[in-house]
């Protein structure tokens, strides 16, 4: 069963010749298994999400002969549905792995399709590569993806030399971040360490509390637009205890209940990334 190398997360990204750089996609961490005769894809949890995304498994079919040398691969990557080239929207991804009838997906898989971004490869040729350099196994996803068509639904990632290049285009598309991993080292299946760092890309802006609701501990925030105050989501985490103890008490002493809910005038305001 296929186990993930995981990401250590720091805020600043490791520099040198050792180091290759690409963006981190904001969906569900997927290995894709492929044969001759089946395809089938698997969260990092070890579930199947084979049947939820079905666009993922026809364009496979529909490459399987061009790359019958190579099988079976095992590929790791993200899947995601994309707004731009670099980003990708969580909430539609989330959505489509929380369906079951098979009407709904289909007809969600033709109206917004998931994308397969690829970023690495753990099987070649049915034999392993995970002992492999970073830097080997990026040569071998290219020579795969060079017998390929174009194809809009299994892409693979591009990959950056230098630090300055890939943050333009981290801004340039509100990218969630960056990932850095070292090219001379191999795939620690399962394990967490530091030779995959991430860093990711905050956006901060002030706002004002305006509600929060007990049963799942989300505040709601808000901010003024022409005098009209316009609701712009949730926060639940980056508070300390302290902060946290604050800001409900003064809720329950300042605001007004309704069932598990207090709302509030404006009166806190906290920056928010």
């Amino acid at each position: 069963m296929w186990k993930p190398m995981l990401i250590t997360y720091q805020e600043d990204l490791p520099e040198g010749k050792d180091w290759i750089y690409q963006i981190k996609y904001d969906g569900f961490r997927c290995g894709v298994e492929w044969t001759a005769g089946t395809i089938r894809l698997w969260s990092r949890n070890g579930k199947e999400l084979t049947k939820q995304f079905p666009e993922i498994v026809e364009a496979c079919e529909r490459l399987s002969n061009q790359i019958s040398d190579f099988l079976p691969i095992l590929l790791d990557g993200e899947l995601v549905v994309l707004r731009t080239t670099y980003q990708a929207e969580f909430p539609l991804i989330q959505k489509r792995g929380r369906m079951r009838a098979a009407d709904k997906i289909k007809r969600t898989s033709n109206e917004r399709p998931a994308t397969f971004i690829c970023f690495d490869i753990l099987q070649f040729k049915g034999k392993d590569t995970t002992k492999h350099s970073t830097e080997k196994r990026q040569h071998l996803l290219e020579s795969i993806f060079q017998q390929m068509d174009a194809n809009n639904r299994i892409k693979p990632i591009t990959t950056f030399n230098k630090t300055d290049e890939i943050m333009q285009i981290m801004r340039l598309h509100q990218a969630e971040g960056i990932i850095a991993k070292n090219k001379n080292y191999h795939y620690a299946q399962g394990k967490r360490t530091d030779q995959w760092i991430k860093t990711k890309y905050y956006r901060s802006f002030p706002i004002f509390l305006t509600g929060w609701n007990r049963e799942n501990d989300y505040f709601d925030v808000s901010i003024f637009d022409n005098g009209e105050i316009i609701s712009c989501g949730k926060v639940k985490h980056g508070f300390s205890d302290e902060e946290k103890d604050t800001l409900t008490t003064f809720m329950k002493e300042k605001g007004q209940k309704t069932n598990n809910r207090w709302q509030i005038e404006p009166s806190v305001c906290l920056q928010i990334n």
